[in-house]
């Protein structure tokens, strides 16, 4: 690697060559560097360009891996270990979930069967934890029961340090290489579901079971992937119910129902976070179980949280496979070095941070949601350089990896160059999260104003330099930047959402809250646009042609007619509705209906050949990959035949109809309104 001798920048694809490529000028400090004789090249002097440069990643792209080497490591980097804590209560068996995440896991089991980096580990856990023998040396796996290790107590010493969990079995014959124990993982896994399929065990002891698998990895480091359908009730976390849902629904006190009942997690998670432990929670209780105390372990941890519902159940084993099969750093430093005149006085990620330069993350997601509080100091001038790199070990390849990551920004003193600039997603994201923050401390109407306020401000800004410039309005016409044009549609769109959203027909838990607030704040902008506005199809009608379809629709009511089918994505699964009089062969031939449901069709009413419905379905198919491709980073959305008075989607397929009024809640159309009310001071002249 080829570094500054001032400031430590790494040689990136913004650097300049001087000298016929025997120096080099840092983007970072300016310094000028002596190229080492053996990573000299001369100039081309056609292209302007090293003569090398097709063989120099590190030249051509803002983001490159290299093996570390010995002076980038701390220590030997361990072998990643994914521990499985799964729920194998009652309520996780009835609900379906026990045997999702078992069916995820076997599959994703099948595709790293061969991976001789990576280890696994499997624990269960209802009013007592299990602990499974799964050592290659067995004939098969065994179960033991540890009933102590629910109320052994653990504590956390200054350092972070969690005491030491007495455990029924040694740790290599739980922790095992998944190559050679893939046999005994492969028949522990279908094997849980068949023996847990006639408990009535309704205890919970997540704290006890979650405690006794840091134990197990403190010293390795991994991934806990827990599921968890009760509140906790047996030993140590234990949680009892704090509020009365139904009184403070829509209340300006709702918002205190999302702060933690006590810090026995958030300690739990520093200590993960201390030992390279990051934790991601499935939640598949249908009442509440304060979610809000138990977030701490993944919020801490670079963890996720996915509910586990009716609505999402399907899609669940799909969900297990992916957080599983998905590339993940372990044990990662990410440092952040800035040019000249530029300070990051605040760091806000998904881990916990030791100083604003330099923050310990573990298992981070795949594309980190992280932002940056920036400063500038007179003396900057147009551009804005950051470099920032950490290594890690990752699944896919199972060595010691170092990334370096450039970036380069403008920056400049103009404001119509910076509103320009804007990407209207990415500033989406931005508010989203700002509202996030601001609703765990004030009621969600005020949180939404106060960022409102803020677009309203900006747009005003924005009106007075496209005024200067001579561009004026029309009557009844908002002017906002191209830049812009989507923003508000989007933020509209979370507004609606359980984050920070108002309740409708039934109030919101706190929990969903949780999980959504999560959701926003973990995950990359694109995938999050179907949870802010849904996108919606029309997949037949019998008043458009079959060679028009599928053909996108706004998202409102008005559009969903009983004899027309439609796609819709919400983002968390995939609805294919269809009105009470579509078509039965139509359904046959999209896959809703079987043959024998679809036998009492007038076929007389259908003017489609066999030839266009079937390049129908091929087009659908099509469609629906493609969103499935969209929504996977956050989660794997099943599709779900919904027909027209379905209770279990349409509730949902309803509030992000964002061009209608649902229960108080404004449409796009009113939320325009507002924003003209406030950039200009009045109401629209009709």
């Amino acid at each position: 690697m080829i570094r500054c001798r001032k400031c430590s920048g790494y040689i990136n694809p913004f650097t300049t060559f001087t000298s016929d490529g025997m120096k080099w000028q840092c983007i970072l400090c300016k310094n000028v560097n002596a190229i080492a004789r053996e990573y000299y090249r001369a100039i081309d002097a056609a292209t302007g360009q090293r003569a090398d440069i097709g063989s120099r990643p590190e030249l051509l792209y803002a983001s490159a891996d290299f093996l570390a080497t010995p002076e980038f490591l701390r220590r030997a980097p361990h072998r990643p270990v994914l521990l499985l804590l799964l729920d194998c209560s009652h309520p996780a068996v009835a609900s379906g979930l026990l045997r999702a995440m078992c069916q995820g896991a076997l599959a994703a089991l099948e595709k790293l069967k061969d991976n001789d980096a990576l280890h696994m580990c499997v624990v269960g856990y209802d009013s007592t934890v299990y602990f499974f023998n799964v050592s290659p040396n067995n004939s098969a796996p065994s179960i033991v029961a540890s009933p102590d290790t629910v109320e052994d107590i653990a504590n956390i010493n200054d350092n972070f340090l969690l005491e030491t969990v007495e455990l029924p079995l040694a740790t290599n014959e739980m922790i095992v290489s998944v190559k050679e124990s893939y046999e005994m993982l492969k028949q522990l896994l279908e094997m849980i579901p068949n023996d847990f399929q006639h408990t009535k065990e309704v205890g919970c002891a997540y704290g006890g079971a979650i405690t006794a698998c840091i134990s197990i990895l403190s010293g390795f480091g991994g991934k806990i992937i827990s599921s968890i359908c009760g509140m906790p009730s047996a030993g140590e976390g234990k949680l009892k119910k704090r509020f009365d849902v139904e009184k403070l629904s829509n209340k300006p006190k709702e918002y205190t129902m999302l702060g933690a009942g006590n810090d026995w997690y958030k300690q739990r998670a520093l200590a993960c976070s201390n030992c390279s432990v990051s934790i991601d929670i499935i939640n598949g209780a249908p009442d509440d179980i304060d979610l809000a105390t138990i977030a701490p372990l993944a919020r801490l941890t670079s963890g996720s949280i996915v509910q586990a519902t009716a609505q999402t159940m399907s899609g669940m084993a799909d969900q297990m496979e992916h957080m599983l099969l998905r590339c993940c750093a372990f044990d990662c430093i990410l440092r952040i070095r800035t040019s000249t005149g530029l300070s990051v006085p605040n760091f806000l990620a998904t881990a916990t941070c030791a100083n604003p330069t330099c923050s310990r993350s573990l298992s981070p997601p795949p594309t980190p949601p992280t932002r940056w509080s920036c400063s500038f100091r007179r003396s900057s001038r147009a551009l804005l350089r950051t470099s920032s790199l950490h290594w890690c070990t990752r699944t896919c390849h199972g060595s010691a990896a170092f990334a370096c990551i450039q970036c380069k920004s403008l920056v400049s003193e103009n404001a119509h160059t910076v509103i320009n600039s804007i990407d209207s997603l990415g500033m989406t994201t931005f508010l989203a999260k700002m509202c996030v923050d601001y609703a765990t401390n004030m009621p969600f109407v005020d949180a939404q104003k106060t960022v409102t306020e803020k677009v309203i401000t900006a747009l005003r800004y924005s009106l007075q330099l496209a005024k200067q410039q001579g561009v004026n309005e029309g009557a009844g016409e908002l002017l906002l930047p191209d830049s812009m044009r989507f923003m508000l549609q989007l933020l509209n769109g979370f507004y609606r959402i359980p984050a920070t959203g108002l309740a409708t027909s039934k109030p919101i838990k706190p929990d969903d809250r949780i999980a959504s607030m999560a959701t926003v704040m973990t995950s990359a902008p694109e995938p999050m646009v179907p949870y802010y506005v849904g996108w919606s199809y029309q997949l037949f009608s019998p008043h458009v042609s079959v060679a028009e379809l599928p053909m996108p629709i706004f998202s409102t009511q008005t559009h969903f007619q009983s004899e027309g089918i439609y796609f819709v994505n919400l983002g968390f699964a995939l609805i294919l509705w269809y009105g009470s009089a579509a078509n039965k062969m139509i359904l046959h031939a999209l896959g809703v209906l079987s043959e024998e449901e679809a036998s009492g069709a007038d076929e007389g009413q259908l003017l489609v050949s066999p030839e266009e419905l079937a390049a129908l379905r091929e087009r659908v198919e099509t469609l629906v990959w493609q969103h499935k491709c969209i929504n996977t980073p956050v989660f794997t959305s099943a599709l779900e035949p919904c027909k027209q008075g379905n209770r279990t989607y349409e509730p949902s397929m309803l509030r992000i109809m964002t061009e209608d009024e649902v229960h108080g809640i404004p449409s796009y159309g009113g939320f325009l309104l507002k924003i003209w009310q406030g950039v200009y001071g009045r109401w629209p002249k009709k």
